[in-house]
């Protein structure tokens, strides 16, 4: 590379990430990231010729920020300091010390959506962020902004499903105090999902998304914006179903039976609670591992609605990979890491 080096904060949107501040300037959009940007040519912030050695050790720690290495990215941050840089390379030091240090203190907050059913209106639910803070300090959270994302997916007697996706705005997120172990609640919106004409269940499945966050601690101002978004879900049954709910145990006894029909399955499967899916997976795997292929046929609807799948279809004998893979590292997500999961004709996403 010909004439000086220089190196400014440009803004990548590789990360759903963290403001970072400029040397001796304001903060960047909260949306994006600090990236470092190394190009040749003279300009304002030019790097002086001595301080050029660090370099290499920046982009370095760009790029663990940027993969979430976090405790790399602080060793790198500790070697940086220790040799003294200059000015301009500890502004931007600085700045990724920032977007660590505001991720710590995000995982200190607790946050869960409840769906709480209106006593009087059955089938109609108000949206309550519930948050706790571990940390022993004060925190004020400043989100500037907020979206509900809403899914709702209908399944049919024959494992047949159908979705729908909107994004609804929130107000009323605007200065939320924290403190140590209080809980905090505040109360969003009304939503009713819809009866499921026709189908057998219909499922709303309910996340909050924080668009940018800051949150002030110990006099510090510290961007947040990868703070994750959490979701709750409802099931609405047809009325011809009952409305008490089954244990996975039974939907494992169903299956071992043999002679399984579709529409009896997806009846006692759409009845597991949803924060019982993953034990009713759990305990399905070891028989989804021996069962001959046809059999598995059988299960693959119930497997659909049980790990959040959402088309119809699928090969039964990917099922018996991916649910291989999730007895074996414990993953809830088998369509990424799981080798050759990948490329098999099989839409899995993350599961339930």
């Amino acid at each position: 590379m010909n004439g000086p080096l220089r190196v400014t904060l440009a803004l990548a949107c590789t990360l759903q990430a963290a403001a970072c501040v400029a040397p001796g300037g304001p903060s960047a959009s909260p949306l994006q990231t600090g990236r470092v940007v190394i190009q040749a040519g003279p300009a304002d912030g030019e790097v002086a010729p001595d301080q050029q050695r660090f370099l290499p050790g920046v982009e370095a720690l760009r790029d663990a920020v940027e993969a979430r290495q976090d405790a790399e990215a602080r060793r790198i941050l500790a070697r940086l300091r220790a040799m003294s840089p200059g000015p301009e390379v500890q502004g931007l030091m600085d700045a990724f010390e920032r977007i660590l240090d505001g991720r710590a203190l995000a995982q200190r907050i607790e946050t869960s959506l409840i769906a709480r059913e209106h006593p009087e209106t059955p089938g109609d639910y108000r949206l309550v962020l519930r948050l706790e803070s571990r940390e022993p300090e004060p925190i004020r959270m400043h989100p500037a902004g907020a979206r509900l994302r809403v899914a709702y997916t209908s399944v049919d007697p024959l494992g047949s499903a159908q979705s729908a996706v909107q994004y609804k705005s929130v107000d009323g997120l605007d200065v939320i105090e924290l403190e140590q172990d209080v809980p905090v609640e505040i109360e969003l919106v009304d939503v009713t999902p819809p009866e499921p004409a026709g189908m057998l269940a219909l499922e709303g499945d309910f996340r909050l998304e924080f668009l940018a966050t800051e949150l002030r601690h110990q006099g510090r101002s510290l961007p947040a914006n990868e703070m994750p978004g959490p979701e709750t879900t409802v099931v609405r049954l047809a009325g011809y179903i009952p409305n008490g709910t089954i244990e996975p145990a039974e939907l494992l006894r169903y299956v071992e039976a043999g002679d399984v029909h579709t529409p009896a399955l997806m009846e006692r499967t759409v009845r597991i609670l949803p924060a019982r899916r993953a034990e009713t997976l759990e305990l399905l795997e070891p028989l989804v591992a021996k069962l001959a292929t046809p059999d598995l046929a059988e299960l693959v609807p119930a497997l659909r609605w049980l790990t959040g799948v959402v088309s119809p279809g699928g090969d039964p004998e990917a099922w018996r990979r991916w649910m291989a893979h999730r007895a074996t590292t414990g993953e809830a997500d088998g369509s990424g890491d799981g080798g050759d999961l990948a490329g098999r004709g099989l839409d899995l996403p993350r599961a339930r």
